[in-house]
């Protein structure tokens, strides 16, 4: 593999990203991303990043970022060679670029059949946001970033932290602040936050609030009566979505994809308009 340009795509927690060129024995090159990690990492970010490496290795779904290998000859520290998606992430892409409400749809359907894909196997993310998902040829969406993605115990049906690590507590549901307990349920919510970020790709969740602001208006919230004008609204047509209890919450993309095309989508659209900041779940 040979490097295309020094320009770094992104950042992240254990190094950098760069675009290179995947030259292989009897087939054309192609580019792709890779992941340079840092010489020196903690413990916990090395044995997070192999076990992303592993579960990528298993995956393989049109909407599910692909791990091609890893480099590890020759090199100071392992390099992580990926699928190149020339439209870099949702967030950064929306941001630049107007998209009509039917193109809007696409790109929920895309995220919803990539965590179908997941929450399939048992996993869960536990990371869903529109910075983790990346934008490729066509405007196709994909599912990436399984840093803080684990295995539910056979047995159960919640995989709960056993200790506590940064999180993305604006993308969390109440159990998942509280308890440290996470599931399909908990993927959801942040689907239903990621959703909220599409039509606002320039804010941030909760922007007027510091985090410890945030923990206390998601749990308040909770447990409260929620107004048709939430964000997230959950009409006859698709409650589920945002449902106040996890074990009420609709696994990916069973009842999320009909929706979109329905009565979903325009209470999205007119909640946004108001600046609501309500994150809950519907009932």
């Amino acid at each position: 593999m040979t490097s295309e340009t020094s320009e770094s795509l992104d950042m992240v927690s254990f190094g950098e990203v760069f675009k290179g060129v995947l030259q292989q024995r009897g087939a054309e090159s192609m580019p792709v991303a890779v992941k340079m990690t840092k010489k020196t990492i903690s413990e916990y970010l090395q044995q997070s990043f192999m076990k992303e490496m592993t579960i990528m290795s298993q995956m393989m779904h049109p909407n599910i970022v692909r791990l091609y290998g890893i480099v590890s000859e020759d090199v100071p520290s392992p390099w992580i060679v990926l699928e190149y998606m020339e439209h870099g992430d949702l967030k950064s892409f929306l941001t630049k670029n107007e998209r009509s409400v039917q193109q809007m749809v696409k790109y929920m359907v895309d995220v919803a059949m990539g965590m179908h894909y997941i929450s399939e196997r048992g996993l869960v993310h536990r990371d869903l946001a529109a910075r983790n998902v990346l934008v490729g040829a066509n405007e196709i969406c994909k599912v990436a970033d399984f840093g803080l993605l684990r295995a539910i115990p056979r047995d159960l049906s919640v995989y709960t932290a056993s200790h506590s690590i940064p999180s993305p507590i604006r993308w969390m549901p109440p159990e998942s602040i509280i308890d440290r307990a996470f599931s399909a349920a908990s993927d959801v919510w942040s689907f239903g936050v990621l959703v909220w970020e599409m039509f606002n790709p320039t804010k941030l969740p909760f922007e007027k609030y510091d985090n410890m602001a945030v923990v206390s208006n998601v749990n308040e919230g909770a447990s409260a009566t929620h107004p048709k004008r939430s964000p997230l609204y959950c009409g006859q047509d698709n409650e589920g979505l945002l449902a106040q209890e996890p074990q009420q919450t609709t696994i990916l993309p069973a009842h999320i994809y009909p929706p979109l095309h329905k009565n979903f989508l325009l209470n999205v659209v007119l909640s946004i308009e108001r600046d609501v900041y309500t994150f809950t779940r519907c009932t």
